[in-house]
């Protein structure tokens, strides 16, 4: 796997609540405007992820890990195979978020990957941004269902 870019944003809401989004595959189509649906194997570890055609992988197979502080989408069967790694650290107003994708060395041959970089980057940031939009009224709604 070779380093393709990071991004970084804070959240305001609690990592709890970042995790439980994006550890939840049913959510990506919720802040990724790209994603067409999701589907499970029938054992529910691998998700089928359809997207529109314009998308550098228009069908992939994802699978998401969780660790501690972090979540790990594996993407593979698409174009183009990598990982994004979502690292989360509590801050006072909230979680910073620091998304680095990784390329499959492999899948990427023949690809102008240094001009596809800022391009992804830039993709990537927006899909970010509305994770935070998503979470931070998602974790609203949850504290006031919580009172």
């Amino acid at each position: 796997m070779q380093d393709f870019f990071t991004n970084d944003l804070l959240i305001h809401a609690n990592q709890n609540a970042v995790m439980a989004i994006l550890a939840n595959p049913r959510k990506l189509i919720e802040w990724d405007p790209e994603i067409q649906s999701i589907s499970e194997d029938k054992h529910g570890h691998r998700f089928i992820i359809l997207r529109t055609n314009s998308a550098l992988n228009p069908r992939e197979q994802m699978t998401i890990s969780v660790k501690k502080n972090t979540v790990i989408y594996h993407s593979t069967e698409g174009r183009v195979a990598y990982d994004v790694i979502f690292s989360l650290i509590t801050e006072e107003n909230g979680t910073a978020v620091t998304e680095q994708v990784l390329l499959d060395s492999a899948s990427v041959k023949g690809l102008p990957v240094k001009l596809l970089a800022p391009i992804a980057k830039h993709a990537f940031m927006i899909n970010l941004t509305n994770l935070a939009t998503f979470v931070e009224r998602w974790a609203l709604m949850e504290d006031g269902e919580a009172k």
